[in-house]
């Protein structure tokens, strides 16, 4: 009778075991399932545009920037850059400002200030491009040169050149943009932006767009 009860307890123990075994394989297999459809779709909005290059680009004539000058009321304010890529600042008078970017100039004025002021803090925001511009051009309602406004991405600017024509082939649409020098050829797929399948592409001045039509 001994054993028999031995026996029954050993039975009784293995099984317990085995069911805690099956369990916790079961709770992985769902992790790795979940985990992995968690992976898939995240890769499904990311686009190989995510990682073309931004190059800084200097401010021209006609256009409008703010500067905030931490605690100086007087000294924040507007200013257009003129034809001869100048503007007038207060204590400072005329910085030139040909062919930087908004950090040089929160650079060039903070430099300029610290002969006046005890560590002063800069930021620049522009307001205005007058003279950076992108072109588009092919099967879309009004083809052109339009103004570049800051944070401008290629949906926005298909809309200003009024939207596709009934024959453009939308992800045939390419974007020519010049990197380092060189002429770099960027393929946008517009469809699948729109479908949210891929993340926009921001554009920069002097970027060029293309629209080609559609063969089907």
């Amino acid at each position: 009778m001994r054993l028999s009860r031995t026996v029954i307890r050993i039975c009784s123990t293995l099984f317990l075991v085995s069911s805690l075994s099956v369990g916790c394989a079961t709770t992985e297999t769902i992790t790795d399932s979940a985990a992995n459809s968690t992976t898939k779709e995240q890769k499904k909005n990311i686009s190989p545009i995510d990682s073309i290059p931004r190059e800084p680009h200097g401010l021209g004539p006609g256009d409008v920037f703010k500067v905030t000058v931490f605690g100086q009321d007087e000294l924040s304010g507007t200013h257009r850059i003129r034809t001869d890529h100048t503007i007038d600042f207060p204590l400072v008078g005329t910085i030139k400002m040909e062919a930087q970017d908004v950090r040089a100039i929160e650079e060039t004025i903070t430099g300029k200030l610290k002969d006046y002021l005890v560590n002063p803090q800069v930021s620049v925001f522009v307001t205005e491009y007058k003279s950076k511009k992108i072109f588009v051009f092919g099967f879309v309602k009004s083809p052109g040169t339009f103004a570049y406004q800051d944070g401008m991405n290629i949906i926005e600017l298909i809309s200003l050149a009024g939207g596709f024509l009934p024959n453009a082939n939308q992800n045939g649409t390419y974007v020519t943009r010049t990197i380092k020098g060189n002429e770099t050829k960027i393929d946008v797929a517009v469809q699948k932006i729109v479908e949210g399948r891929l993340t926009n592409l921001s554009l920069q001045p002097g970027d060029i767009v293309f629209i080609p039509e559609s063969i089907f």
